[in-house]
């Protein structure tokens, strides 16, 4: 764009793709920030899916989806200021905004670095609340009996490591 000024000038701003490319992902992290923090909404309050059959069970689901709830809100959050920075050019703005890019991505690694060396823990945290929610199993409420239904036709391993029902098919 060219702009004359007073002393008849011309003066070019430069908004051009770079600063529509920040703009843009900065737009998609608040749009997957939205989704994060919705996705912790759903496992939060859904009462009609396995979900909440697992949340019966075990805490730690909860205290998940309320870590999936803050992320997601700080997520839109710095998505929010990461705009009004890239809109108005406030190098302040992009500067925190970036900042705490890096830090997030610093977290997700340590999170994943910890979930892979934890593995084994975690496998025997969801085979004990796997267990529980068989051992107390009745078939009175209809969104367990569904869901049930549903991990039996979709994964096949539910009963070979299963310590309350021994239904393995080397045993017969």
């Amino acid at each position: 764009m060219l702009i004359y000024t007073q002393q008849s000038r011309p003066v070019f701003h430069t908004f051009t793709c770079h600063t529509y490319s920040v703009y843009y992902l900065i737009y998609l992290f608040t749009i997957f920030g939205a989704l994060i923090m919705g996705f912790g909404l759903w496992v939060l309050l859904d009462n009609q899916s396995f979900i909440a059959v697992l949340q019966e069970s075990s805490s730690t689901l909860k205290v998940g989806s309320y870590i999936l709830i803050g992320v997601g809100s700080l997520s839109m959050l710095m998505g929010f200021l990461g705009c009004i920075g890239a809109i108005y050019e406030i190098r302040c703005l992009l500067g925190l905004y970036f900042t705490c890019l890096v830090l997030i991505l610093i977290a997700q690694v340590t999170a994943a670095v910890l979930i892979y060396f934890q593995r084994d823990l975690l496998k025997r945290e969801i085979s004990t609340v796997v267990n529980k929610i068989l051992v107390g199993y009745t078939g009175q409420n209809k969104t367990t009996e569904h869901a049930w239904d549903y991990l039996q036709k979709t994964v096949r391993d539910v009963w070979t490591f299963s310590t309350a029902f021994v239904c393995d098919i080397n045993l017969y």
